[in-house]
Order: C-alpha cells, then structure tokens, then sequence
C-alpha cells in the first residue's frame, strides 16, 4: 500500500500542474471547462503555436481579387472542356458519315456488350469498371430489324481511340442508330440483351429535336382495351415518356366516356419532365383500368386545355406542341364535330400543336381509320389563325409494336434541316456507375438523312472542375446557368465530385440568387452578356449538416462578374465578397520532410505499425491532397496513385527540379508550413488523431495511417462547423471514428492568415481548421474530476454538454453500459423539460431552411443565452453555464421525474433524414422537416418569404475504402502504435472496434456486469473472481487524472 499511496501522490501532484481544478458542490462554471478544453487546444493540439508558425514563417502579402480576371480564366477554362468535348464528339460523326459513304462498315470480330467474358478485360479507374480499351461492343434491342447493319471500322476504332487518349476527362463514347443499333467504347459488360434501345434514350431524342418539347399522350381506356392492350398502351406511354429531356414539359389523358388525368397540378397543365414527375406519371398509368365508351371529343378538350393552361416560357427556342392519340376503336359522337372541335381548340393556339394519332389492334375499321388520318391532317383547321403543321396517323397492326411505333413520334418533330451544333443534355446520373455525368451529342446524317445519333459522356465533376474547386479568398464563389436560367453548378448544389448516385434537382438560378435576379444580372447572363455589378445580397455558409444543424445567412456586400462561355449557351458568374483578398506568398520555399500518407507505397519510409486495422506511423505526420490542391483536379480524382505520383509529389514539395506533378504552388506553401508542427506533436504522444485541414487542399493527420482516396476533410461536419464560427473552440457531438478509435468528439478551430505582429482582426481570412479527437470517456471522466456533481453514486444529478445547434455533445446516458445511442442525440430528444424552458424563455428559437434536392423545408433550433441559466432552485432544477469562446454549453440537472414532457420527441439517427414534423406540438420538437411549397408542374418553390434561405448541400456519407486491398491484413502483422487500453471503453459499440478487445458479460455475486477486457481474459460465465476494490480504485483514480492525455 506505500506504493499504492506514493502512486496517487504523485498523480494528483501532476494533475493539479495540468491545471486540473476540481470544483465541488452541485454548481458548474463555465469558464473551468473552457480553460481545460483551451488547455487541450494549446499543449495538446498546439493551434497557437501552429498560428504563431503561420505569423512568423508565412511570408505572404495580402492581394486585392481582380474579379475581371479571374471570370475571364474560369470562363477560358471552362470553354477549353467544351471545345474539346465538341471536337471529340464531331470527329466521331465525320469518321461515320465517311464511313456511310463508303459503305465501309465492317463488323468481323465485333463482340456484343450483353456476351462478354473477361477476356482482354482489365480495371480502369477512370470508368471505374473492367473495360477492354482494344474495341468497341455493340447492342441490339429486340425490336431491331434483321437487315439492320452494325456501324462499326477500323477508322471509327482509331477515332474513339485519339479521343480516349488525347481527352482523359472523356469517357464513354458511343453511337445509336436510327435502326437500334448500339455500339459502344470502350467495351464494358452491359447485361441483359435486347434491353437497352438507343432510340428511346433522352439523348439520343433530344439531338434528334433540338426544340423543347410541350407534349399530351392520350390514350384509349375504353372497355374494348383488354388487358393485354392496356398493358401494351401503358408500356407504349412509359416509353415517350421516358423519352423527355427535363426541358419538355407532358400531360397524360386517359379516356374513355370522360376523360381522366393524374390529380394535383397535372390534371391543371403539362408538367416538366424531371425525374419526379415522370415518376408520378408512371405510377399513374398502372393505375388505369379498362372501362367505358369512346369519348373522343373529352379527350381532346382535356388534353388542348393542358396544353393552353400551361405557363409561356421566356426562352429564345419555340416549343413544339404535339398530342399523341391512341385508340383501339371508333368514336362515340359525330365526326365532323370532332374535326371541327380540333379546328376551334387548335385555333386559339394558333394552330401550333401537332397531332400523331395511332390506331390499334384489329378493331380498327375503315371508318375509324378514315378519322384518324383526319385527325393528323386536321381538315377542318383554318390556315388563316395559323400554318397548320401535318401530323400522320399510323396503323399498328399487332399491338405488340404500339411502343416501337409511339417510340418514333420524334421523328415526326424533327428539324427539317441538317443540324450541325453538338447538343449538350442536362446532367443525369450515369447507370454504368460513373456518377452524375453530361452527354455532348451531335446528329448522323447520310444524303441529308439523319442516321443516328454519336455522344461522349463527361463526368460533371472532371467538367466543372475549375468552378466546384474555385477559392480566391473568403466568401468568394463561381456559378453558371444556361441561356434558360437553369443551374448548372451553385455552392448550394451539391458538389459533383462527392455527391451520391441520385439525379441532380433541376434548378432555376432565381432561387439560389434572388437578389441578383431582381438586380437584372441573370437576365444578361442569359443572354450571354458579359458585365459586372456590385449589390448588397444575402450569402448562406454551412453549420455541418444543414438538415439538423441549418445554415449561416449573411449579408454583404458584393461583386458579381458574369461573362459567356465561348461556342455554348452557359454563363459563368464570379461573386466576390467585399474586402476578400487573397494571401500571395513573397518567396519561394520548400519542405524538409514529407511523407504522403499512402504507407503502402513507400512502406521503409518510415516504420510502420498497427493502429486498430489500418496501418500507421508514429515516427511522423502524414499528408493527404485533395482536388483543391491540383490545377487540374481531374487528373487526381481519376486516378489511381502509384509509387511514382508520390515520389513525384515529393519532389515538387522539397523544392527538387522535376517535371510539375499538377500541383498548385499555394501546396508547397501549405506543406512546409504544417510540418513545423510535428516536433511539437511528437514530444506529446497523444494516441488519438491530430490535424490540420487547409483550404488549398492539404491534409495533414498524426499518428500517420493511410486514408481514403476520396476523403475531403473541407466537406466534414467539422470543418464546417469551425468555420462558420470562426475563432470559437468548436466541439462536434460523438460519432464512431471510421478508423477504429471507437466513440470521439472533435475539438478544432480555425487557422488565419499570417500577421507578423499578431494583431489578428476579425476580418482575417481562414486557411484551414486544426482539430483533435477526444474519446467519449475521456470526455466523462474530465467532467468527473472537474464537477463531482456530474458522476455522483446515487445518481441526483446528471450532466451534460450542449451545442449551439441544440446537439448533445455528452449526457451522462452516452457512457452507460450497452448505450448505442448517442450520434445526433438531440436536447429536446433527451432533456424534454429543459428544451421546453429553454425555448419558453426564448434561450432556444427556430430557423428555417429548404432542401434544393428534398423539397422540404427543415426546421432546426439555436441556442442563445449569453450569461448563466441557473434554475436550480425551481422545481425544474437544472443550470446551463455559458463556455466563453466555444460553441457549447455545460449543463447540469437534479434527476427527478419528468415534469412537462411537451416536447414531441423523436430519435435522429446517422445518415438517415430528419423525421417529418407532427401537428402533437408545433413549438417543441427536435430537428424535423414540412413540405414546402412546390409547385411540381412548373418545377418552382412557391410561397417561400424573402427571408427563407436554400440549405446549404447535404454532407456526403463517407465509408471508408482503404486504396489497398490487403491493408488488414498487413497490418494484423505489425506491433501495436499504442497499447490499448480496454478498460478505457465503456460502450460496447466501442469495444468492438478495437481487435485487441472484446465485451466481456461476466457474473458477480449473482449480478450481471459488462466492460470491456482484453481479448482472450473474459472469465468463463461461471467465474465470479473480481479484482481487489483497492486496485480497481487505483486504477479509477490513475485513468481519471490522465484524462485529458
């Protein structure tokens, strides 16, 4: 025991000069935990000597943002992708008509895409797939025709072959045929065969019609339609529907004595045809049965009125009017009443609609036959209110070919002339797994006919590259629109490089810059002016997630500098803040040591051990890059590093001649600034991660391990959060480390730019974030020390830490044995009755923001109290204390039963979406969303206030994905980094992370107890043995006063 008691002497000797004060009694004091956490901030973190290393060796000098120039560089740059792109995909219809006009097509060899082995199939990171690069492949549809040609020669392989070569940022590039035929570059495993039919692809239909379309399908739902009809009618109506870029606009009418439409908006006019609509529409059809008589002239009213009731679009394009009649019989009535009803409703649009009329099955007679061709020409039209456009009626004989037939209704609205600009489609989610991508298509012609149609695919991410990674300083931006005002790319879009495989919202820029719309800058913008202004207007920054953290609004004053891309109809738009200003460095310098953070690659750089599962160093940091800190991000997102890109990385970072490894000169900076920050994490081994994250792309983490490719710590939640509270020491709430550290907090702030004299102002511009992980014990045993309050034996008080956001950062609950939640925990989730004063008093008040992607509008909670809440002598006794300079609240209550539990509570959990609000209580509820005004017809937010803010985007979800293969199990061989200590988890989802532990159930006295042990130590279920209390208290007692280490 004289050890025993020396040890603890000596420990709390050592605690009381890490300034552990202990502060007594059932009161808190913010300004304790502060200085404890600052403490942390500074000898452990060390962010003010990281900041003092800025001043003093960041040899910077501050630049005024030359907005001109840097719209004209993006707008140049952007301008180079499409004139590439067009280039690419023109050299692929001139190899085919050339090759039409030689009658060279030969196919010997060719292999379909649906009948592939892996022969000659090797991985290719840029189509992240098998591909064979050596050919092409090609397609059928089952409704092909035998006589039906494969387009295929060796000048249309070796012109897909100098594109791929010449254009990394190309990727598929392929031809459909006006007969169906498919051919494809490079080779890929497509799957079932006769599935894919190019012709019915909006690609290839809006190449083939560059106008936008306004289109009803009205189809026949009489008692004659069987069920295989109606079928045949449905699948023939999905079809064209399935045709339609986002641009055109379609009604659906299904008839039979009355007319029907789907209910909502769509029964009042067309709808554009996006994603959700065409959803909706589709779900219609399998709704509508077989029923009634043969009401021609319902059918015609109804669809004529959908297309007069539809909005005027203010675009420089006429769109083209057309409704698609099918029927399976004659009509019910008169049929010069029909004609000259079509004759009177056609007139009043100035007779601009087109009619397509189908006639199917055998029971269509002479006679109904007669009325439809009719119909089509509309005979009883009166050229004088308008040239009237002949439509064509086309008999299906077996109803099996009413899609084929339907299908080809674009061929009727084709341009009469040869069409010779590439055509560039709205962004769409690529099925071959590339992500969201762009086509560039540019119609086939031969002797004046149209062929087919050629494309190349562009990920919008290698695209907009030079927008999306586009930084001069704080708070400055790029976005563009086409000549329509449709978005292109926004901030508040999600980021193409990182966003999931959903289809992009189709936006009007007017939403995401409403200022600038009324100040007329979108109008020249549309109209491919170039300009600049300057207006107050209001800009939205990112608290974390903005589903449950909301946004930032703020307003400035700024600069907008818009110019056209050259040869398209996009604008690009640069908005720099007032007094943004870029850091330029004065000289030239180099590091003295780097070493990237793929071990793998160079494995005797440094010794290497195991931490958790991964590989790792604690010899040294390690850097990561991402898109940010390249001139071209594409040529580093799509790729796959080797040892000769790191040792070129290199390099260029020790300042070595060599060729320039793509590189921004801002990284070399970046780089050899952080390293001097090593030697000080290297006297303090702290066993959990410590980093830096600057804006220009680099990533520095200590202990090294290797980390995931697509990793970009400037889109996490705590990035976010620090920068959007500047200067604050920011603690995130827990979440499971994804490196096996179990359960931590992150506790960062923020680094400025360089002031030798170190007089920072609050206009000083952010270079990156520096932060820790902190593990949720620790966290618990901190409090302990600090507040005996907070862990007392019969449990009268609890305690807690709350954020800004109304986010449990810890609650005495987190730490109790077999807890599992504790991620997005929510203080009117799990304090009701303090949420409801809070929020009584004003403390705690909403805020509002609405899903671009969701069409919901999320409502969150901000608190804000500036001096102590003490209510510990009312009958709901609980006390909130204010932590200066931080965005968290220390919070202590006396259990006792809940009192109002108005709170409508709810669980929040990881990755999945808010809960939609309830009508149980409007004032109290954790983070939820409503549905907002959505007019989905026209594709418009309606009744949103001019206060009401755009959510910022959704942070991606990221899993983490070792760039080697067999990195466990590498690391399985190696010796342990740190010694884990078990006993240090209290939950069991944390034990499990660690392969060095597990949970151990054990038995004393008859009583069930849980911990985690080493593995291999839990006694049998019979074994009751337990340690003396003695050690377990000096064990308690040693754990609890090196906490914070």
């Amino acid at each position: 025991m004289t050890n025993l008691r020396h040890d603890l002497l000596l420990l709390i000797c050592t605690a009381t000069s890490l300034h552990v004060v202990v502060v007594c009694g059932s009161s808190l004091n913010g300004r304790t935990f502060y200085d404890t956490l600052a403490h942390l901030n500074d000898d452990v973190l060390g962010h003010d000597t990281m900041q003092n290393i800025i001043d003093t060796h960041g040899h910077y000098k501050a630049e005024a943002i030359n907005g001109t120039h840097s719209v004209i560089t993006v707008a140049e740059a952007l301008s180079i992708k499409f004139r590439a792109a067009f280039e690419a995909v023109s050299k692929i219809t001139e190899t085919l008509e050339v090759d039409y006009s030689r009658h060279a097509f030969d196919a010997t060899g060719l292999k379909s895409c649906c009948k592939l082995d892996d022969s000659g199939m090797e991985y290719n990171f840029l189509f992240k797939k098998k591909v064979n690069t050596r050919q092409p492949c090609y397609l059928l549809p089952d409704e092909t025709l035998p006589r039906s040609k494969i387009p295929t020669s060796a000048t249309l392989l070796n012109t897909f072959s100098n594109n791929f070569s010449k254009q990394k940022h190309i990727k598929w590039q392929y031809y459909g045929t006006d007969d169906g035929v498919f051919v494809m570059y490079p080779t890929q495993n497509m799957g079932a065969c006769g599935a894919y039919d190019p012709r019915f692809r909006p690609w290839y239909v809006e190449t083939s019609t560059p106008l936008p379309k306004d289109m009803v399908i009205v189809f026949d739902r009489s008692q004659s339609m069987n069920r295989q009809r109606m079928q045949t009618a449905r699948d023939a109506a999905k079809t064209v529907i399935g045709t339609l870029s986002p641009s055109d606009r379609v009604g659906v009418v299904a008839f039979s004595g009355v007319a029907d439409t789907p209910s909502g908006c769509y029964a009042e006019e067309l709808a554009f045809a996006t994603a959700d609509n065409k959803k909706v529409m589709n779900e219609y059809l399998e709704t509508v049965e077989a029923a009634g008589g043969t009401n021609y002239v319902d059918a015609l009213e109804t669809a004529f009125d959908l297309l007069k009731k539809s909005p005027e679009i203010l675009s420089s394009k006429k769109r083209q009017k057309s409704i698609l009649f099918m029927t399976d019989g004659d009509a019910d009535g008169n049929h010069d009443f029909i004609l000259e009803k079509i004759a009177t409703l056609n007139a009043a649009l100035h007779n601009e609609v087109i009619i397509l009329t189908y006639g199917t099955g055998n029971d269509i007679n002479a006679r109904a036959e007669d009325l439809l061709i009719k119909m089509a020409n509309q005979t009883m039209s009166d050229p004088t209110k308008g040239n009237i456009t002949r439509g064509e009626f086309t008999p299906v004989d077996r109803e099996v070919g009413l899609r084929l037939r339907l299908g080809f209704y674009y061929r009727h609205l084709s341009a009469p002339d040869r069409q010779s600009a590439p055509v560039v489609s709205a962004p769409y989610v690529d099925y071959a797994g590339l992500g969201v991508v762009v086509s560039v298509c540019k119609p086939v012609y031969h002797n004046q006919q149209l062929q087919g149609v050629a494309a190349i695919d562009l990920r919008l991410a290698d695209l907009l590259s030079d927008v999306t990674y586009y930084s001069n300083g704080d708070n400055t931006y790029a976005f563009i629109i086409d000549n329509t005002g449709t978005t292109l790319h926004h901030p508040l879009l999600p980021n193409p490089s990182t966003s999931e495989m959903v289809d992009r919202a189709i936006v009007s820029i007017s939403f995401l810059e409403p200022t600038a719309d009324q100040q007329h800058i979108i109008r020249s913008m549309r109209n491919g002016e170039e300009g600049e202004k300057t207006i107050e207007t209001k800009q939205v920054l990112s608290r974390g997630n903005p589903h449950m953290d909301g946004v930032t609004e703020l307003h400035v004053r700024a600069t907008y500098y818009w110019r056209p891309i050259a040869n398209t109809s996009f604008s690009v738009c640069i908005v720099v803040r007032e007094g943004s200003h870029v850091m330029k460095p004065r000289r030239s310098v180099k590091a003295e040591t780097f070493v990237y953070h793929r071990l793998d690659l160079q494995p005797k750089k440094v010794p290497l051990c195991r931490l958790g599962k991964k590989l790792g160093t604690r010899k040294t940091s390690v850097v990561k890059f991402t898109g940010a800190a390249f001139r071209d991000s594409t040529l580093y997102l799509n790729r796959i590093e080797t040892r000769e890109m790191v040792q070129r990385y290199e390099k260029f970072i020790m300042g070595v001649p060599t060729s320039h490894p793509n590189l921004k000169e801002a990284v070399r900076d970046a780089v050899t600034l952080t390293e001097r920050i090593d030697t000080f994490w290297s006297k303090n081994q702290y066993s959990y991660w410590r980093f830096i994250a600057y804006r220009d792309g680099v990533f520095r983490l200590f202990p090294g391990t290797v980390l995931a490719s697509n990793y970009d710590p400037t889109i996490r939640r705590w990035y976010q959060s620090a920068v959007t509270q500047k200067g604050k020491l920011v603690l995130t709430p827990p979440y499971m480390d994804a490196f096996g550290n179990g359960v931590v907090l992150t506790l960062c702030k923020t680094l400025v730019e360089s002031r030798p004299d170190k007089t920072h102002l609050d206009s000083d511009m952010v270079v990156g974030v520096m932060g820790m992980d902190i593990k949720l014990s620790k966290v618990k045993h901190l409090l302990s020390t600090l507040f005996p309050s907070c862990d007392d034996v019969d449990k009268s008080f609890s305690c807690f830490i709350v954020d800004t956001n109304g986010f449990l950062v810890y609650h005495t609950d987190f730490t109790q044995p077999g807890n599992r939640h504790f991620e997005f925990v929510h203080i009117t989730e799990k304090e009701e009755d303090i949420a409801a004063d809070l929020i009584n008093k004003r403390h705690m008040t909403q805020r509002a923001c609405v899903g671009l992607n969701t069409k919901k509008i999320y409502t969150t909670w901000r608190i804000n109290i500036e001096t102590t809440v003490d209510n510990m002598a009312e009958q709901l006794a609980y006390m909130l204390a204010v932590m200066p300079e931080t965005n968290v609240f220390l919070g202590m209550k006396k259990v006792a039963p809940p009192m109002y539990a108005i709170c409508h509570s709810c669980t929040l959990e990881a990755n999945i979406d808010v809960p939609r609000c309830t009508r149980k209580n409007k004032q109290c509820h954790c983070p939820c969303y409503v549905t907002t005004g959505f007019h989905r017809c026209q594709n418009v937010f309606t009744s949103l206030s001019d206060d009401t803010s755009m959510c910022t985007p959704a942070i991606p979800r990221l899993s983490y994905v070792s760039p080697r293969k067999n990195e466990t199990a590498w690391a399985a061989t190696l010796p342990l980094c740190y010694t884990t200590v078990c006993a240090d988890m209290t939950l069991q989802s944390e034990c499990k992370h660690y392969v060095d532990c597990e949970w151990c159930n054990s038995q004393n006295d008859g009583r069930k107890t849980f911990s985690c042990v080493n593995r291999g130590t839990c006694p049998p279920p019979a074994a009751t043995q337990q340690p003396p209390n003695g050690i377990v208290f000096t064990t308690f007692i040693c754990y609890v006063l090196l906490a914070n280490y």
